[in-house]
């Protein structure tokens, strides 16, 4: 499939979306068509705070708006810890646990570092974040009481540290058709409970913005890009995204939201084709 034609279709899935996979990312390289210049200036940080299901969300999403935005020194950390959603993240950081592994992207070199065996509280206090992205366990965003709850905790933890900071959630995707992690769902019935979850969060205030990553992988599972994946339905284990296509539809999609959290009008993931 031509770039171009990909790049076409994942823009049209950009509707509510989520998704993710398990990948390695230290040697993680992306090619990005040639992009417009753009006039976006000055620095960004955004803290991602979560589990394997926002590494990868956000494995490419770096690399992809440094070539959008070459102008804008954007940093990005991912700390996470495998399985956990974000009723324990708030045990692992107000305890000083370290059994964070923190993602950093290394925008000179293009490459990302992992740390493990980090303590959440000394790189929520490390510099000053402009963004923080919190996403919940795939089991507890179903319900938006818990999950309001836990973004209510660490939303005020990270305003009180960081005044001004916005929040975001991103959406986790629903587990693919035939996965035993559906229980007695479906996987649109899933889905259906994340984005109802997410829109109560947005509607109540518990957050600033919205990143949506399910709703394209949802909407994807329902075209050609369906053939991507061992287990099928994007996904290659029944739970996260095979890597590759899945785990690009779900990068462009949070890169278009980034990018319009940051401000920046002039220039979309179109400008790439």
């Amino acid at each position: 499939m031509a770039i171009k034609d990909f790049i076409i279709c994942s823009i049209s899935l950009i509707v509510w979306s989520s998704c993710s996979a398990d990948v390695e990312t230290e040697n993680m390289n992306v090619i990005v068509p040639p992009s417009k210049e753009s006039e976006a200036k000055g620095d960004y940080n955004i803290l991602i705070i979560g589990n394997s299901l926002s590494r990868d969300a956000f494995s490419y999403v770096p690399g992809i708006i440094n070539e959008i935005c070459p102008n804008l020194s954007l940093g990005v950390d991912i700390l996470y810890i495998g399985g956990v959603g974000l009723n324990s993240h708030w045990n692992y950081i107000s305890n000083d646990i370290d059994d964070y592994i923190l993602d950093d992207y290394d925008s000179e070199n293009k490459h990302w570092r992992s740390i493990p065996q980090t303590i959440g509280a000394d790189v929520i206090n490390s510099k000053k974040w402009d963004l923080v992205v919190l996403q919940e366990g795939s089991i507890t965003a179903r319900n938006f009481e818990n999950t309001h709850k836990n973004i209510d905790i660490l939303g005020n933890y990270m305003r009180g540290i960081h005044p001004g900071i916005k929040i975001a959630y991103m959406m986790v995707p629903a587990q693919p058709r035939g996965s035993s992690y559906l229980g007695n769902y479906s996987s649109d019935e899933v889905w259906s409970l994340l984005a109802s979850t997410a829109e109560e969060l947005r509607n109540n205030h518990d957050v600033d913005y919205l990143i949506p990553c399910g709703t394209a992988i949802q909407n994807a599972r329902y075209t050609f890009l369906n053939k991507y994946g061992d287990f099928g339905d994007l996904s290659y284990d029944g739970r996260h995204l095979q890597e590759g296509v899945p785990c690009l539809v779900d990068a462009y999609a949070a890169v278009q939201s980034i990018l319009t959290i940051i401000g920046i009008e002039d220039v979309s993931i179109y400008d790439s084709i």
